[in-house]
C-alpha cells in the first residue's frame, strides 16, 4: 500500500517584495500551510551548494515529519504563523527593526493533503537552479525602486549591501560585494543577482504589485491553491528625500535591474 506523499513548494524571493505576505496570504486558507524561514542558514554544515541542497531537503523533510505529527520545529517566527511582516514599523532612528524572533513552534498535526509551502530568499535562490530537482520553486519579485527604498531603512545585511545566505553559496556574488565600495553599487548587484538567478533557472515568478491588485488571486492561481479574495492595499510609507533622489541619479541602471517591470513603472514609483 502506497504511503500518501505530501506537496512541497518552495517560496523564495527578492527581500521586502512582499514573500512573508505570501505566506500570511496562503495560511489564510485552511487547505494549505506555508511556513517563514524555518530553516537557519547559519546552522548549515554544508561547504558546497550540493551538500546545501541534500541537508535542505533533509531539514524540509524533517520539517515536514513533524508538522505531520504536531511536533515543535523551528520557525522563522516563534510566536506565530500569522506573520505578514518581519520588519517592525519606522522608530525614532528611522531605521526599522526585525521583529520576527527565531524559536521553537508547535502546530497542531497537518494533514497529508494540505500542501506545504516553505520560503526561504536568499538560502533556496543561491541553491538555484539545482534546487528545482528536489523541489517546485516559485519566486516572488517588486518593482526595483520599492525594494531599494526598503533596503534603505531596514536592519538587515542588505542595508549595508550584502546577503549572508546567498554569498555563502554563491562565492561569486561573495567577490563581486566585496570588490565594491559604494553601498548602493552593492545593492544594485544584489537585486539583479535575485533576477538573474530566477530567469536562469527558470522557475514561475510572480510580481508583488500584481498580487495586490489581484486580491491574492495571483499567488493562489500560480500555486492551485483556492481561498477567498482578499482585500489588499499597500501601505503608503515615507522615505527620506535624499534616498529618492539618490535612485533617481540611477534611473537608467534602476530600470535595467529586471525584465518584469517597464522602464515607466520603475519611473513612476520615483514620482512623488
Amino acid at each position: 500500500m502506497s504511503v500518501m506523499q505530501r506537496k512541497i513548494t518552495l517560496l523564495t524571493g527578492i527581500p521586502r517584495s512582499g514573500t512573508t505576505l505570501c505566506c500570511y496570504l496562503i495560511n489564510k486558507s485552511t487547505k494549505a500551510l506555508a511556513l517563514h524561514e524555518p530553516i537557519n542558514p547559519q546552522k548549515l554544515t554544508a561547504t558546497s551548494c550540493q551538500q546545501a541542497i541534500d541537508e535542505v531537503a533533509v531539514r524540509i523533510h524533517d520539517i515536514e515529519h513533524k508538522i505531520t505529527n504536531g511536533l515543535p520545529f523551528e520557525h522563522g517566527d516563534k510566536n506565530s504563523i500569522a506573520l505578514d511582516n518581519p520588519v517592525a514599523e519606522n522608530n525614532a532612528s528611522g531605521i526599522r527593526k526585525v521583529q520576527a524572533v527565531r524559536g521553537n513552534i508547535t502546530l497542531a498535526p497537518c494533514s497529508k493533503d494540505i500542501p506545504l509551502f516553505i520560503k526561504q530568499n536568499a538560502l533556496f535562490t543561491s541553491l538555484l537552479p539545482d534546487l528545482q530537482k528536489q523541489f517546485p520553486v516559485v519566486g516572488i519579485v517588486r518593482n526595483p525602486v520599492n525594494v531599494l527604498l526598503s533596503w534603505m531603512q531596514v536592519d538587515l545585511p542588505v542595508n549595508k549591501g550584502h546577503i549572508p545566505a546567498g554569498e555563502r553559496f554563491d562565492p561569486a556574488l561573495k567577490r563581486l560585494l566585496n570588490s565594491m565600495e559604494c553601498n548602493l553599487s552593492r545593492q544594485l548587484s544584489i537585486y539583479h543577482w535575485f533576477t538573474q538567478n530566477f530567469l536562469s533557472a527558470g522557475i514561475p515568478v510572480v510580481r508583488y504589485e500584481d498580487i495586490l491588485l489581484s486580491g491574492g488571486q495571483r499567488l493562489f492561481n500560480e500555486l492551485a491553491i483556492h481561498t477567498k479574495h482578499q482585500e489588499l492595499t499597500q501601505k503608503h510609507r515615507q522615505f527620506e528625500s535624499a534616498h529618492k533622489d539618490k535612485l533617481r541619479s540611477h534611473i537608467n541602471e534602476l530600470s535595467a535591474l529586471s525584465p518584469f517591470y517597464s522602464y515607466e513603472e520603475v519611473c513612476k514609483a520615483l514620482t512623488p
